[in-house]
């Protein structure tokens, strides 16, 4: 009869301790995924912000306001700390020294998507910045013709179509020929 007893003491102590390992990691989890989800949604919108004010100055505005924005909502914290900084620590206990091996896992799954968000991030600037481009008058068969701080390009500039967008020259905005308003020769 003592056996038995002692080895319902087993399982039950081995069970406390693994439930509560499990809400250990589910809590630590949740927190590491949550703060990289308010610092995604920040820098998302300090990025827009960004964007939105650097299109006053031009097509290169709107790429500097995207970087500006990015770096801001980056250096914001989370609960007083970087969200990097949230990952898996724990202690596995007696019973469950295999699990340290998942949980060493699931912090690394963690730094890899930080890194990878680091290079998503160069990604959206690199399309901002061809949009920009666009926007710029630039194109691949006639790269000259961009010009960074007037959208249109060169050709708006010098008058042909107006300065910039709503501004006016010989033959109207470039607002009006979007429009089709204006006393384009087509």
């Amino acid at each position: 009869m003592a056996y038995g007893r002692g080895m319902s003491r087993l399982y039950a102590e081995r069970g406390r301790e693994q439930a509560g390992e499990r809400r250990e990691y589910d809590k630590q989890l949740r927190r590491a995924e949550d703060a990289r989800r308010i610092q995604d949604e920040r820098k998302a919108g300090w990025s827009m912000f960004g964007k939105a004010v650097g299109s006053i100055f031009g097509p290169a505005g709107t790429v500097i306001g995207d970087i500006a924005g990015k770096t801001i909502g980056d250096l914001g914290t989370v609960g007083g700390r970087q969200a990097e900084s949230y990952g898996i620590d724990m202690d596995v206990g007696k019973f469950g020294v295999s699990k340290a091996y998942d949980y060493a896992e699931a912090d690394r799954a963690l730094k890899a998507a930080d890194k990878g968000e680091f290079w998503q991030d160069v990604t959206d600037v690199g399309t901002t910045a061809m949009t920009a481009f666009t926007l710029g008058g630039g194109t691949l068969e006639d790269p000259g013709a961009f010009s960074p701080w007037t959208y249109g390009g060169k050709e708006a500039a010098a008058g042909e179509y107006g300065k910039g967008l709503f501004g006016k020259g010989t033959t109207g905005s470039l607002w009006e020929k979007w429009r089709g308003t204006g006393g384009f020769k087509v």
